[in-house]
């Protein structure tokens, strides 16, 4: 089953959610909530999505972390989520905070993007669960 959304509209949208990964209500407003089985109780989808946004992360990461030539993106994927602002990373590494958002922080919503995109495709529905692996 392929994706109704173009890889180009999932990694925008993910990288919008990453940035407001601890804010579950802003995270409901989300057009990835379609694709995440929502749980029960206040702000339910904007959970639901937090969850599967943190496997993704965590299954990008946990690839990545063998390879050093990926530490930022490793960065940004650990530290961005949390709070920490890109033009802040940008400036710790020496660079231009559009160097960084048009490089690395596109490689690493384009990898976390593919995460959830597999899993919706491995489930063969219109979904992307929120619970079990995203592999």
């Amino acid at each position: 089953m392929k994706p109704k959304h173009s890889k180009d509209w999932w990694r925008r949208e993910v990288a919008v959610a990453l940035r407001q990964l601890s804010k579950v209500d802003l995270l409901c407003e989300s057009p990835l909530c379609e694709y995440v089985d929502g749980t029960d109780g206040l702000f339910g989808e904007g959970r639901a999505l937090q969850a599967a946004l943190g496997r993704a992360v965590e299954v990008v990461t946990n690839d990545l972390r063998r390879d050093a030539r990926f530490d930022l993106v490793v960065e940004l994927l650990t530290e961005v989520p949390h709070g920490k602002s890109l033009a802040r990373v940008a400036a710790q590494r020496g660079m231009s905070r559009e160097h960084l958002c048009r490089t690395h922080w596109r490689v690493a919503t384009e990898l976390a993007a593919g995460v959830l995109i597999r899993g919706f495709q491995e489930r063969g529905s219109n979904r992307v669960g929120a619970r079990g692996p995203l592999r």
